[in-house]
């Protein structure tokens, strides 16, 4: 029951904090709405960087220094989280036995 419901309350974040990660509460603090400022757990992050200077040829031209962005899937730390169950393997069509033995 808890993996049919366990994205029930999800929040997307964007943002540049390198200490978020997966599995690890944070309690986060000042939103607007009050009943959003509780313990959130990180389920899903996808990070994302550059360095504008890495390529010699385009250095000249480039953009100053290095961006780190990431996009997360965060749940209430309250929620028991697991993952949704995996289907029952099915065999298409008939299956062909050959019973020996007496």
């Amino acid at each position: 029951v808890n993996a049919l419901f366990g994205d029930a309350r999800v929040a997307e974040v964007k943002g540049d904090d390198a200490r978020l990660q997966p599995g690890i509460a944070f309690q986060l603090a000042g939103h607007a709405r009050e009943d959003m400022n509780i313990l959130w757990r990180p389920m899903q992050i996808t990070h994302k960087g550059q360095q504008f200077t890495a390529l010699e040829e385009d250095a000249a031209e480039a953009e100053v220094g290095t961006s780190y962005t990431f996009t997360a899937t965060l749940i209430p730390a309250r929620v028991e989280w697991h993952a949704p169950a995996c289907p029952k393997p099915v065999i298409d069509g008939p299956q062909m036995a050959k019973v020996v033995g007496p």
